[in-house]
């Protein structure tokens, strides 16, 4: 007849490794789903602050440009790959209208999205952007970083391309890198609206 426990002699030696190696188990587990969903969570956050950057980007472009004049322009910049869209917007005053002289810039390296405003006023005309060295970029407000081309086309190109191209329709397309979670796609197209009248063409 086998020998009766008393209340209070504890647990044996194999009873506690087996609990032990049943509540490493448990915690591994839990442990593997909390890891695994601070991972998904921050790569969402990732997801949404990259798209968050595009569309500021795109909203600042189509607000700046929806009083642009027709002619826009697209030329390379600096470097290889990098482009700048120039255009001459109404500027935003009380009294007689102003034109001011804008640029866009794509630095295909950095992977940014830069702009800058020459603000004229009735009697003296904005200058042209010219196109900046990288030491005069860096002063450049950026719009957006981790910024890729589109997967088809160029970031800034006319509408209709070729010898049909539309000087007053502007194509904007890029994407914006968010990681492991890929690279969401941006894309608007903006119309030259306001009327040729003074000002500089601030298209070199």
């Amino acid at each position: 007849m086998a020998e009766e426990r008393a209340p209070d002699d504890g647990f044996t030696l194999v009873e506690l490794l087996v609990a032990v190696i049943v509540g490493g188990i448990v915690l591994a587990i839990l442990g593997g789903f909390l890891v695994s969903s601070l991972q998904a969570d921050r790569e969402l956050r990732g997801l949404n602050a990259a798209t968050s950057r595009g569309e500021l980007a795109l909203d600042a472009m189509r607000t700046t440009l929806q009083s642009a004049a027709a002619p826009m322009g697209i030329a390379p910049g600096a470097a290889a790959g990098d482009l700048v869209l120039r255009a001459r917007v109404a500027g935003m005053s009380e009294g007689p209208l102003r034109w001011d002289c804008v640029a866009v810039y794509y630095d295909a390296l950095a992977g940014e999205l830069r702009m800058r405003r020459n603000v004229g006023d009735p009697s003296a005309p904005a200058g042209t952007v010219a196109t900046p060295d990288a030491a005069q970029l860096a002063t450049w407000p950026v719009l957006a970083d981790g910024v890729l081309p589109p997967l088809e086309g160029e970031v800034f190109a006319f509408r209709g391309g070729g010898s049909g191209a539309d000087p007053s329709r502007i194509e904007i397309a890029f994407r914006i890198d968010a990681g492991g979670l890929g690279a969401p796609e941006f894309a608007t197209s903006i119309v030259a609206r306001s009327e040729q009248s003074g000002g500089v063409a601030c298209v070199p």
